[in-house]
């Protein structure tokens, strides 16, 4: 872009010229062309200040918003500018691909026990979606022997028997064969989940093992035994939480290496989740009139929450509050949105606790989103409620109730229109190929410069 300086100074240059020429000419013609002549340099300099000035406001709106302030270029003409190349991960992404060899031939492979097949769903979605736009290869891989699991980490824990993990998963009676024969130099393998996986079995491979932490780390801290344990041995942890992110990077730094590359990986929307519509709430007997909270109150002290919402709500609503902790499995799920209303509640864990000691729920967010629910959730740690803000109605527990109220008597169809709006909002926030792009993960795999995969995968519809 030319610069404001530049162009005053080229205008100043032509106005002297043009004086000159009334200096030694007195036609009138050559008065009238020298002061058009002036003029017009004049407004292009104008018109072009007023093109910078609003090129600025636009990048600052568009940085502001999370979206890429850089313009796509044609890769036919010019390399296409990516924005994570502004990213402070940009270089040890790169130095991570030339270590370990990774190429657009390499292999992402996701491995996660079985028994969390269902709970993980939108983790693993988010990876398929994101590699398969990407022009990624991939595969997913699910252990079913999770005693097997429990073993290992017994093992890899005891210094006595350090080198048996790796005899067991590359013998050949391994329970994760696919592991063992199918992983290649170069390949990068993402373990999903809470248990001890392998990795000293491929320490001494060239291969690049990331750990995909979905716990929340909320008051906890540093305290997750095996999150520690596992940073020992990967090169990257990705993180679906911006504030646990943080925290590794910050209040547990002292336990990791500061190689380990911390990687933020929301969970995207999906595209193939079941649609909720919204419905009429007036039969608190059905479940379509249900406000429902996925989840256990079991856990933490939800319940004490629970009942204060239920006590602080008004008369018309406290019957229609309902929890769910019996979905386990796709069909269930899709059977349950069906019949749903499209009302939910989220609440933390240690739900007591201040707002900045909480991550977001990002894998529930990301399946009621998809589906278009319309979520009630205690407020988050503001970095994570940031990602969310427009998506989801954060209010404090005493106050949800009147809120879902008003909601509740808005038209059933005018709701659905903001179910709607919510629905496409996360759609284009919290695309998969968008999340690869600005995370960084396109440009480890080195395929940063090929347009999207603009295909439609042959996947089951949850």
């Amino acid at each position: 872009m030319v610069s404001r300086s530049r162009v005053g100074r080229v205008v100043v240059s032509r106005c002297l010229i043009l004086q000159k020429l009334f200096r030694y000419s007195r036609k009138s013609m050559w008065y009238v062309l020298g002061l058009f002549g002036c003029l017009s340099l004049f407004l292009v300099h104008v018109a072009i200040t007023k093109k910078a000035i609003e090129d600025a406001v636009q990048r600052a709106k568009l940085l502001e918003s999370g979206k890429n302030p850089i313009p796509n270029l044609n890769f036919n003409t010019v390399k296409q500018l990516n924005p994570f190349e502004i990213n402070p991960l940009f270089n040890k992404t790169l130095r991570a691909r030339s270590k370990f060899n990774i190429t657009p031939a390499s292999t992402l492979h996701v491995f996660l026990q079985k028994d969390y097949t269902f709970m993980f769903h939108p983790v693993v979605m988010t990876l398929k979606l994101g590699a398969y736009a990407s022009s990624i290869p991939y595969v997913v891989r699910y252990i079913p022997q999770p005693q097997f699991l429990k073993v290992l980490e017994t093992i890899q824990n005891d210094e006595e028997h350090q080198g048996l993990a790796a005899k067991l998963v590359l013998g050949e009676h391994s329970p994760m064969p696919h592991l063992r024969d199918h992983v290649s130099d170069g390949d990068v393998v993402v373990w999903i989940g809470p248990l001890a996986f392998p990795w000293e079995a491929l320490s001494h491979r060239k291969v690049y093992l990331v750990h995909a932490q979905m716990e929340p780390l909320g008051l906890h801290g540093c305290d997750f035994g095996f999150i520690l344990k596992s940073a020992e041995h990967v090169h990257e942890m990705w993180h679906y939480s911006l504030r646990n992110k943080r925290i590794m990077e910050t209040t547990c730094k002292d336990g990791i290496s500061p190689d380990v590359v911390h990687r933020y990986m929301p969970i995207a929307y999906d595209p193939f989740m079941t649609k909720i519509v919204q419905k009429d709430a007036s039969n608190p007997g059905l479940d379509s009139s249900k406000i429902t909270f996925l989840g256990a109150l079991e856990f933490g002290n939800r319940r004490e929450c629970w009942d204060i919402i239920v006590k602080t709500s008004p008369n018309d609503i406290k019957s229609l509050y309902n929890t769910r902790y019996d979905l386990f499995s796709a069909p269930q799920l899709k059977s349950f949105l069906k019949r749903s209303g499209g009302l939910y509640l989220n609440i933390h864990k240690e739900c007591l606790h201040e707002q900045e000691n909480q991550s977001c729920e990002g894998v529930r967010f990301a399946t009621l989103l998809s589906a278009k629910g319309l979520v009630f959730s205690q407020p988050c740690s503001s970095v994570d409620q940031a990602e969310y803000e427009g998506l989801i109605d954060f209010l404090d527990i005493h106050r949800m109730g009147h809120r879902i109220q008003q909601i509740i008597n808005v038209p059933v169809h005018e709701r659905q229109e903001i179910a709607d709006m919510r629905a496409r909002m996360f759609k284009e926030r919290f695309d998969a190929f968008r999340i690869f792009t600005m995370n960084g993960v396109r440009t480890l795999f080195a395929v940063e410069h090929l347009a999207r995969n603009q295909t439609i995968p042959q996947w089951s519809i949850v």
